[in-house]
């Protein structure tokens, strides 16, 4: 999975006090084998490699200009939306 951030100010603290979300995240991430985030800025960095290890998925994070190596890391590759016909 590849999560790319832009402009991103923060989160809703009530969202990270949800038990039932909370859980539900911890679920999902459980299916996932590696997940990139590209462009996160310090702050986030900080705390992804600080929680990384409550999770079985591998977190790794990317500068903005490292998005290809991200996508090759998540063994993927980004999906091209199709041109609207007129």
């Amino acid at each position: 999975m590849l999560a790319r951030m832009k402009d991103f100010k923060g989160f809703d603290l009530s969202a990270v006090l949800d038990d039932d979300l909370v859980w539900m995240k911890y679920k999902a991430l459980s299916k996932v084998g590696r997940y990139a985030v590209v462009g996160a800025s310090n702050w986030m960095r900080n705390l992804l490699e600080l929680i990384s290890p409550v999770f079985s998925v591998e977190i790794r994070v990317f500068d903005a200009s490292e998005e290809e190596a991200a996508w090759e890391w998540v063994g993927a590759r980004q999906a091209l939306l199709a041109e609207k016909s007129a």
